[in-house]
């Protein structure tokens, strides 16, 4: 009996200790404010993030048609010349 008692000893200590773990160790903060400012900031960053990949989107676009203009100019000389 008294290996049944260790045993339980040790798996309810074990228990507080995951749960501990678990629970208190969140994240976030038990204040609204700061998870509001971190989560706006957070917003912000995203915005921004996806401002600049459609700027590189359209940069990538205007590329490809000056290098397509670029292209045909390029033939229309060599056409010229021969």
């Amino acid at each position: 009996m008294s290996g049944f008692n260790r045993l339980m000893r040790i798996l309810l200590i074990g228990s507080f200790i995951a749960i501990s773990g678990i629970a208190g160790c969140s994240p976030k903060t038990s204040g609204g404010v700061k998870d509001n400012a971190d989560e706006a900031k957070l917003e912000e960053a995203r915005t921004s993030a996806e401002s600049a990949e459609k700027k590189l989107t359209d940069l990538k676009q205007e590329r490809v048609q000056l290098e397509n203009s670029q292209h045909q100019k390029q033939a229309d000389v060599n056409q010229g010349q021969q």
